[in-house]
């Protein structure tokens, strides 16, 4: 029991908490790199982020990776040769290829797909923040509370990622270092 205790103690030390800070935003900064990349090889892609709520009935209909992020797990996973390529990746801990529902409600904009209207039906049904690029235009969108902000530039995206996911900013990050 002591052992534990101290080990909860130092886990809570605030070096740690800067460390795990860190972590998240070089993690942000893959995240968008890859996100770019797929924008720029026009690769269709879709990434929920869990927030509060659990996505775990999402994951266990799809495909578990266990894989740690990178730009070309993310490139590999999309790329259209690849049988997973149609669905989506769920990003807690760990990553899980995922079937997404798809939003009930009706878009005006018909030029979206199915990926579009996927995110958003996620984004409807859960707390989660959801990436999607278009496979048709390399455009990048983000859902958040069934509503769609289209045409991102991979800056903007990672701003809004870190203001929704309370990622620290790059500022942060040389304060912190």
């Amino acid at each position: 029991p002591e052992l534990r205790v101290g080990l909860a103690k130092l886990g809570s030390h605030p070096f740690f908490s800067s460390f795990a800070k860190l972590q998240r935003v070089d993690f942000l900064d893959n995240f968008c790199k890859a996100v770019s990349k797929l924008s720029n090889q026009r690769f269709g892609a879709l990434f929920a982020f869990e927030r509060s709520i659990s996505m775990k009935p999402i994951e266990d209909s799809g495909v578990k990776l266990d894989a740690i992020f990178s730009p070309e797990l993310a490139l590999t996973i999309f790329h259209t040769k690849t049988a997973l390529h149609d669905g989506g990746v769920v990003i807690s801990g760990d990553l899980a290829k995922s079937k997404i529902p798809v939003s009930q409600k009706e878009m005006s904009d018909r030029t979206l797909g199915l990926r579009h209207r996927a995110g958003v039906g996620m984004s409807e049904e859960s707390d989660c923040v959801v990436v999607v690029v278009s496979e048709e235009t390399g455009a990048i969108a983000l859902a958040v509370g069934g509503k769609l902000e289209r045409n991102l530039t991979p800056e903007q995206l990672k701003g809004r990622l870190e203001e929704l996911l309370n990622i620290s900013s790059s500022n942060e990050k040389t304060a912190i270092a």
